[in-house]
């Protein structure tokens, strides 16, 4: 506005639009939700011109919420989403501070305050990616960029370009919307307060701590030239379109992308010269447009592009700045994903733009949030007494019961009843038995026992020994093992020594397992008479490996009687070589026997061995197992003698007549 030119008091309208809520020191209690509201600030009539801050609905007829007069705060206000601040500067006094409001209470937060050098003739505008605040001198035509960072850096000038495409105010007078960040494009749109040139700034090399504006480069559009605050511009960051007055009475519509073609225009009537703002509003898609002091502000709506007035206005100039969604469209966390003020229709939406692990790109975790911004919390698990599980698995404190979660709906915070037949108590002996769930209750059955009389420790060798023990059908443990005897070495008593089953079980080694050897002080002529061999002289049967010589067969020699000794080998009964002379060849087959040895004293006719032979035999099970020498029936060997001496018989009785090499029977 240009006090000089027309002598009237003058009314300043700032508007902005909340996006998000941060607390600030200090703040009262909450009048106004910044995300139902936009913000403006008007001048009051008199002297001085005190601003007054209006807090107005977004929705129609746009009424007004709450107000608080502020004092100085009468020029152009910016919000700064990230730390819930809004900015607001005085119109045309030199080098006032730009001054800080919360915006949920509408109070004073002068720490946030931001003292600058300047006409008094500005524009501001916020860019939250970058945390810088930008603000225009018309006068100067300087635009600088100051760090919103925390600390020592706050507020100080990180970069700075003079815009000599615009024209020059020649005093202090204008304040208004001439600044409109693009944070999509990373460019700064700028016009002049008495308008000229639409130009774009490339800030993308601008950070908090430093840097430097790039390329301005001139979209070919131009703002009207009607006087003071006459120029205005705005964007929608999401449909990539930006507004500006080529004349009075209409607003003009471009893309926000080079070359900036002309979209369309819409007819605003009733508009003044000067004194008028422009702010796209990315939540309802309404560009609101200020008509000074000759009307209400009107909202276009998009894509109807139908224009509705503000029933109400904050003051008598009720449109000279704007400042909210679409400077503030920004991805404040830089997870790559917008809110959903500025996605584009149909764009996967961040429910959390203050917050990096909020987004739709991440993953669900079990932390009371949705962190997949899908409306669900902590699905595909159980967030449960603060604690979380999957789903499936058990509570740890009893086992029929479970998290049941699905990855459609959010997380129970509940159980469920477990899965059938899992353990939920084990067994904790060998009589007890575990308790496995039911698939219904979440309760685990009473515990319970093997029944009595079941055997929980079978004997290790036999039941006189060792006998088993068995289940009582009240205690979990076991009896203590019993054993009535330890194994020992099996003797002859009648009685299983070894626990092996068998009683009296032996095994026995033989006393001569090698060839019997009947010298000639074994057997004499008073041992064997004629009623036990015969007149014939039977030679020796070989039984087993035994060389017989041609003459008298058998390696023993039985003496001047030349009675046949029965040589029995070790186990077999071989051929019986009687030798040529004597007895023809017999073969006795194959017998197994014992060893015999005729020993002195015994009738060598007879059948019962000498006491001094040993006898082998298997091992027998039904009493005592070896034979005591020199006792028993016949067996093994007492069997071989009479085999050999009935075939040496029959031998002796094929034998051709005649003489033979044999000296003849003894008489």
């Amino acid at each position: 506005m240009k006090r000089a030119r027309t002598g009237s008091p003058r009314y300043t309208l700032a508007l902005a639009l909340a996006l998000a809520v941060v607390a600030a020191p200090s703040v009262a209690a909450a009048q106004v939700d910044p995300a139902r509201a936009f913000y403006a600030v008007a001048f009051t009539h008199g002297s001085p011109h005190n601003g007054v801050i209006t807090a107005q609905d977004t929705s129609a007829p746009f009424g007004v919420l709450a107000s608080a007069t502020r004092g100085t705060l009468n020029g152009a206000i910016a919000l700064d989403p990230v730390r819930g601040v809004l900015y607001g500067s005085a119109c045309c006094t030199a080098s006032q501070a730009i001054q800080a409001y919360e915006p949920v209470g509408l109070t004073r937060f002068a720490a946030r305050d931001i003292p600058v050098t300047s006409s008094g003739s500005l524009a501001i505008e916020v860019d939250a990616p970058r945390r810088v605040l930008f603000f225009y001198d018309t006068v100067t035509r300087v635009l600088r960029a100051l760090s919103l960072t925390d600390g020592a850096q706050y507020g100080g000038v990180v970069a700075m370009v003079t815009l000599t495409d615009l024209p020059a105010e020649p005093v202090a007078s204008s304040a208004g919307d001439q600044l409109a960040v693009d944070t999509r494009g990373q460019q700064l749109f700028v016009t002049g307060g008495d308008g000229g040139p639409v130009l774009s700034v490339d800030v993308s090399r601008i950070t908090e701590s430093g840097g430097a504006f790039g390329a301005v480069t001139n979209t070919g559009h131009r703002n009207r030239s009607t006087g003071n605050s006459g120029g205005g511009v705005a964007v929608d960051e999401a449909g990539r379109r930006a507004f500006f007055f080529p004349t009075t009475g209409a607003v003009r519509i471009v893309g926000a992308d080079a070359p900036y073609a002309v979209l369309g225009e819409v007819a605003i009537p009733s508009m003044a010269a000067n004194d008028c703002g422009l702010m796209f509003d990315g939540r309802t898609s309404r560009l609101y447009v200020g008509r000074g002091a000759s009307a209400p502000p009107v909202a276009v709506s998009f894509p109807s592009m139908a224009v509705t007035a503000f029933a109400t206005g904050p003051g008598d100039v009720p449109a000279l700045s704007f400042a909210g969604a679409g400077t503030a469209c920004v991805d404040r966390d830089a997870d790559g994903f917008f809110p959903a003020l500025c996605a584009p229709t149909g764009a996967r939406v961040d429910c959390d733009d203050a917050r990096s692990e909020r987004n739709p790109g991440a993953a669900e975790t079990c932390d009371g949030a949705d962190n997949d911004c899908d409306n669900l919390v902590d699905e595909g698990f159980c967030r449960i007494d603060g604690a979380c599980f999957t789903d499936g698995q058990a509570n740890p404190a009893n086992a029929c019961q479970a998290c049941a979660a699905s990855a459609t709906a959010s997380g129970p915070t509940a159980w469920r009843p477990g899965a059938r037949g899992a353990v939920c108590r084990s067994a904790a002996g060998a009589c007890d038995v575990a308790e496995t769930c039911d698939g219904d209750s979440e309760a685990c059955p009473a515990d319970g026992r093997r029944p009595a009389g079941e055997v929980c420790r079978a004997t290790a060798t036999t039941a006189a020994c060792d006998p088993a023990e068995a289940c009582d059908g009240v205690a979990a443990a076991c009896p203590t093992n019993v054993v009535t005897r330890a194994p020992t070495t099996e003797t002859c008593n009648g009685v299983d020594d070894d626990c092996d089953g068998m009683i009296d079980e032996l095994q026995c080694t033989p006393a001569d397992a090698g060839v019997t050897d009947v010298g000639p002080a074994d057997v004499g002529p008073a041992d064997v008479g004629p009623a036990d061999v015969g007149p014939a002289d039977v030679g020796v049967v070989d039984v087993g490996v035994v060389d017989a010589g041609p003459a008298d067969v058998g390696v023993v020699d039985a003496g001047p009687a030349d009675v046949g000794v029965v040589d029995v080998g070790v186990v077999d009964v071989g051929v019986v070589d009687a030798g040529p002379a004597d007895v023809g060849v017999v073969d006795a087959g194959v017998v197994d026997v014992g060893v015999v040895d005729v020993g002195v004293g015994e009738d060598a006719g007879s059948m019962a061995p000498d006491a001094g032979a040993g006898e082998m035999t298997a091992p027998q099970t039904d009493g005592c197992g070896c034979a005591v020498p020199g006792r028993g029936g016949l067996r093994g060997g007492r069997w071989a003698l009479a085999a050999g001496v009935a075939v040496a018989l029959m031998a002796r009785r094929r034998r051709p007549a005649g003489p033979t090499a044999r000296s003849a029977p003894r008489r």
